[in-house]
């Protein structure tokens, strides 16, 4: 070989061993840095009649796995989905309670039934009856605090939904800019590693908030679908959402709540995976079904305390009954059966004047009106006020209105349900219960027992005996008899008293947010174990790589030698020709 052929071969190594030594360099350099895998600098060679040398080379990561990749973004869309969900529940459960608390619902329950019990032993006991309505109160306040909380909880996943859109449309955004980047880089001969790094960060990125499909064609690009549509081909295909202004009980997807759309579709219930599906899973799915359960509590709560407390009429009966039934009109068919007593009595409950009316003799409900406006002759005045409210005033100083229900019914409720002339509560559910204006005013309303129904009861006779508590008893007794609730959220119809079906609502939330942890941890563990095995596979260990850079160095070190010694036969060679 001539020395022309030794130095250009020597030179040829000396630059293939400074390329390998940047690029180990490089991996010492970035081996801290996220997402960086370890890269390898791949040599080509040219041969010539004498010897094979190299001729230049590609910087390419060590290691790649197309399939270790995709288990990365699958695992990564499990488990952003499942610890949202997590998050979320151990959220609501927390706020709702444990049994034992003396903070909760439960609790609340157990206060009027404690209230109850000593008021049907002494129903002269205003205190009690103060105590009773307290209670009711608490018991309002917490399923309307609750409520209040699961919609605060789906108003936030809500906004959320729109800020998770907004980081899904900016990493589509920047895989296309990347795309875009390898085309360039590449079609000047340049490696392409860095920026594949750069995408697979991302692609992880997007995953996390979007369960996604993608592939990388012959040109490598990436191309993203989700739901079957594409994210990213040859150019980006933003989402859209609006959140909403407003989350309350009765906001539901799709009616309440904009599409997530894509290119003119809505693809809300498409995504399965990462925390956008968490969240629209907490939204439309777990806290609507926990909102139901608290709003059929309510109503049985309701129905049945209001069903008693209408048969009902308190000692010192009260001068104006407004009841809390709203809406009705004066040309409305009342559709009544049966008799209705209503009574006047002084302070003592002995009765002034009562009539017992037939119901089946008015056809609407100003019929009805009118009928006891006569029948009274103007000691009563019935009414309905702009709220549509049926209103009943003594115009007799001294003397009080009590009703009794006798067998009246009007559309399956008695007269005084029907119009809710004696309710405890007031509302549709959960969100809006509220105890009756009445009892706020003056708890001592409160009613412990019945107007008599006697079929010989004369004018001059007690019609609201004192110290009766058998209302009050059979109140009490309700909040432990075993009533019937239909199906709600993920509760099936059964049979259940207040108190324990309350138990089962608070100890089954805490059941599901301890199972989300639980599955939360499963995938985020999987997740970290497939990260580690790439890590292991794909990252740099520091130690070898030092060993590589001692050993390039070493190399390096003796074509710089080799240099030197055919310098050194160079200059002799020129020297003997002259």
């Amino acid at each position: 070989m001539s020395l022309i052929g030794a130095l250009n071969n020597t030179f040829a190594g000396l630059k293939d061993t400074e390329a390998r030594l940047n690029v180990t360099s490089q991996n010492v350099t970035n081996a801290d840095k996220a997402g960086y895998t370890r890269k390898v600098y791949n040599s080509e060679y040219s041969t010539t009649d004498f010897s094979t040398i190299p001729s230049g080379g590609s910087i390419d990561a060590a290691f790649y796995d197309p399939y270790l990749e995709k288990a990365i973004i699958s695992d990564t869309s499990d488990a952003g989905k499942n610890s949202t969900v997590a998050t979320y529940l151990e959220e609501y459960a927390n706020n709702l309670g444990k049994i034992s608390s003396q903070s909760t619902i439960s609790s609340a329950i157990d206060g009027i039934g404690a209230a109850l019990d000593g008021l049907s032993v002494t129903p002269e006991d205003d205190s009690l009856k103060v105590q009773v309505v307290n209670e009711a109160e608490r018991v309002a306040y917490e399923l309307t605090s609750l409520s209040s909380q699961i919609q605060d909880l789906r108003a936030r996943a809500d906004q959320e939904i729109g800020n998770i859109v907004d980081e899904i449309n900016a990493s589509l955004k920047r895989l296309d800019e990347i795309n875009v980047q390898i085309t360039l880089t590449g079609s000047t001969g340049r490696s392409v590693a860095e920026l594949e790094d750069q995408r697979r960060t991302e692609l992880q990125k997007l995953a996390e908030n979007l369960d996604i499909n993608y592939f990388i064609d012959n040109n490598n690009q990436v191309n993203i679908y989700a739901g079957g549509r594409p994210l990213l081909d040859s150019a980006v295909h933003e989402l859209d959402y609006t959140a909403a202004s407003n989350v309350a009980g009765s906001v539901l997807y799709p009616a309440g709540f904009s599409a997530i759309d894509l290119n003119g579709t809505d693809i809300t219930t498409l995504i399965k995976g990462g925390e956008l599906a968490g969240l629209i899973e907490i939204r439309d799915g777990y806290l609507v079904e926990e909102q139901e359960k608290l709003d059929e509590f309510a109503s049985v709560l309701m129905d049945t305390m209001n069903a008693l407390l209408n048969e009902g009429a308190s000692y010192n009966a009260r001068t104006s009954i407004v009841g809390d039934e709203r809406g009705f009109a004066a040309a409305d068919p009342l559709g009544g059966t049966g008799f209705i007593r209503i009574a006047m009595t002084d302070t003592s409950g002995v009765v002034q004047s009562f009539n017992d009316l037939d119901l089946s003799g008015f056809a609407t409900v100003n019929d009805m009106i009118n009928g006891i406006n006569a029948a009274f002759g103007g000691n009563i005045t019935a009414s309905l006020d702009v709220d549509g409210r049926l209103n009943l005033v003594s115009n007799v100083v001294g003397q009080g209105i009590a009703l009794n229900q006798l067998d009246s019914d009007i559309g399956g409720e008695s007269f005084s349900m029907s119009f809710g002339l004696n309710n405890m509560f007031d509302g549709d559910g959960a969100e809006d219960i509220t105890v009756s204006s009445y009892l706020l005013a003056n708890a001592t309303n409160l009613a412990t027992t019945r107007l008599s129904n006697d079929p010989a009861l004369v004018v001059g006779d007690v019609g609201i005996p004192p110290g009766d508590g058998s209302l009050a008893k059979e109140l009490n007794e309700a909040l432990t008899t075993t009533l019937s609730f239909n199906a709600a959220g993920n509760f099936s119809a059964q049979n259940e008293t207040l108190d324990k079906y309350i138990d089962k609502l608070i100890s089954n939330i805490a059941v599901r947010a301890s199972n989300a942890k639980d599955l939360a941890e499963t995938t985020t563990l999987v997740l970290e174990n497939t990260k580690t095995t790439f890590e292991n596979l794909s990252g740099v260990n520091v130690d070898e790589e030092m060993t590589n850079l001692i050993d390039l160095e070493a190399k390096y070190a003796a074509s710089a030698r080799m240099m030197s010694t055919i310098q050194q036969m160079f200059d002799e060679l020129i020297n003997a020709v002259r």
